[in-house]
């Protein structure tokens, strides 16, 4: 029997897309979002629900930094998707321009002609935004031993809106009868208590673990410590910026007992 012919010319715009979205995929995969649509069945006519990958327009205009929309319009569309307060603001962070320079000090470093290593001090997200320029895909391995969040340990402030003086006030980083610093300004304590307690610490590793993965060579790969007050929230964090298809595995490090493994 001869092949039905239909008439219909190939969908351009839809190969387009599909182009589009394997390189945002590749190259922004936090970026790409599982969305639910409504579909009719030529067939039958019944209306099928399906699932199929998206572009998160608003994550990816704060990547590039320009305002870019979607009309979702429809009820009919539900995003999937780990969503915090102050999430956008971390993007954007991570893509703000600084003007600083990192600082040689051979004086205080040993073997300086010939050691071949470097060790930084300072704020670690502008670190990173500094380190990105020299070494864009080119590290092997990273390993990281961020905050726990327990509750008494503290993140990087991650409010921009404010004055740092008027942040420090609301903050409680200044003493009301001195007038003295509690803390480094750089700092500010992520009680437990705090509505924006998960939100604050999802903010603060946003924003790194964005930069560290332009640090990245294609087969390199990442360690985190955490523990479980965080461990799941940073597993949605990595698989939305690293891929879910690139996630390994997680092992335990037993050491509250004598002879840790």
């Amino acid at each position: 029997m001869p092949e039905k012919i239909t008439g219909k010319t190939e969908d351009r715009a839809k190969l387009n897309f599909e182009q589009l979205l394997e390189f945002v995929a590749e190259k922004f995969p936090s970026c790409v979002i599982e969305k639910q649509t409504e579909e009719k069945n030529e067939d039958t006519g019944a209306t099928e629900i399906r699932y199929e990958r998206a572009i998160n327009w608003q994550a990816l205009g704060n990547l590039v930094g320009t305002e870019l929309s979607e009309e979702h319009g429809s009820a009919r569309h539900e995003l999937f998707g780990f969503a915090w307060s102050g999430k956008n603001e971390a993007a954007r962070e991570a893509n703000r321009v600084i003007d600083m320079t990192l600082r040689p000090c051979p004086e205080e470093s040993l073997d300086w002609d010939n050691t071949g290593n470097l060790y930084i001090e300072g704020d670690n997200l502008q670190a990173l935004k500094m380190l990105r320029g020299s070494y864009l895909g080119k590290v092997k391995m990273i390993y990281i031993d961020p905050p726990y969040n327990t509750g008494k340990e503290f993140v990087y402030n991650d409010d921009f809106r404010q004055n740092q003086e008027d942040y420090d006030q609301e903050a409680g980083e200044i003493d009301e009868d001195s007038g003295a610093r509690l803390v480094s300004k750089a700092f500010t304590i992520n009680a437990d208590t705090s509505p924006r307690y998960h939100s604050k610490w999802c903010s603060m590793m946003y924003s790194r673990l964005l930069l560290a993965r332009d640090l990245l060579r294609r087969d390199g790969v990442i360690f985190i410590s955490i523990d479980d007050h965080e461990q799941h929230h940073l597993r949605d964090i990595c698989d939305e910026i690293f891929g879910e298809c690139n996630f390994i595995c997680n092992f335990v490090w037993r050491c509250s007992t004598a002879g840790g493994n």
